[in-house]
């Protein structure tokens, strides 16, 4: 299933699919997280797959020379994972 959340003005667009123990699975620069759909699709109900594509520069609102700096981007994945976390 296609979800939506919004951290710090950027959407992260994430699919969210199975059930069982949760695997986030994270993609590379200048992909998305449909990489992923394959493997998901292997692992079929065994776990819960969370695949987000993250967002670049041109997706955000505001532009900044570093989007997410280190020590923010923990506060961020935070925030991401309370939005698939709640949606159960």
């Amino acid at each position: 299933m296609s979800n939506r959340c919004t951290v710090d003005g950027a959407i992260i667009d994430y699919t969210d699919s199975g059930s069982g123990p949760v695997v986030v699975f994270v993609h590379g620069v200048y992909v998305t997280g449909a990489i992923w759909d394959r493997v998901i699709a292997e692992l079929g109900d065994r776990v819960r797959s969370i695949a987000p594509t993250w967002p670049l520069v041109h997706t955000i609102r505001f532009l900044t020379a570093s989007i997410w700096p280190p020590p923010q981007r923990r506060d961020v994945w935070c925030a991401f994972s309370k939005c698939w976390i709640c949606a159960t």
